[in-house]
């Protein structure tokens, strides 16, 4: 499973919601178009960048492969490692509500400061997942046998 950047030579094949401008270090709109506080601070809403393909063939990017990447990130707390975020996600986020295609809204159970960080690349703890290709393949564990498809360019076939 792909949890964060942890194999730095794969980071290029996975997107995040926001991306990270590398001279000013300022968010930049990735596979969000953008995005905004919900009100008391309750959460954020995401709009969707439209058209943006997985690879190998796990068709258009959408709402429900950010609820799914979230589920998976949260689900699989009991078999994480203790030095992994699944904690922060499942303490910070209460649901991924998928408003239409191309809209989510991350709903809080308390307000973090990092969580913009932890969607962007800048920390890069939240790459995006196919459920898709999950719905076809189930899960592949720890070691897939095929790759697990990303939005990015740089793709393993």
């Amino acid at each position: 499973k792909v949890s964060g950047w942890d194999v730095p030579a794969a980071r290029p094949m996975y997107e995040t919601l926001i991306g990270v401008d590398r001279k000013t270090g300022k968010y930049m709109p990735e596979l969000a178009t953008e995005w905004s506080v919900e009100p008391n601070n309750s959460g954020y809403r995401f709009k969707l960048q439209k058209g943006a393909q997985f690879n190998r063939g796990y068709g258009e990017f959408t709402a429900k492969d950010v609820d799914y990447t979230w589920h998976q990130l949260t689900d699989d707390l009991a078999k994480t490692p203790p030095n992994t975020f699944a904690p922060w996600w499942k303490k910070t986020i209460k649901q991924v509500e998928v408003v239409n295609n191309y809209e989510a809204v991350f709903r809080f159970t308390q307000p973090d400061s990092t969580f913009m960080d932890l969607v962007s690349e800048s920390a890069g703890q939240m790459p995006i997942r196919s459920k898709a290709q999950f719905d076809k393949e189930g899960d592949q564990g720890e070691t897939p046998a095929k790759p697990v498809a990303g939005t990015g360019p740089g793709v393993c076939q």
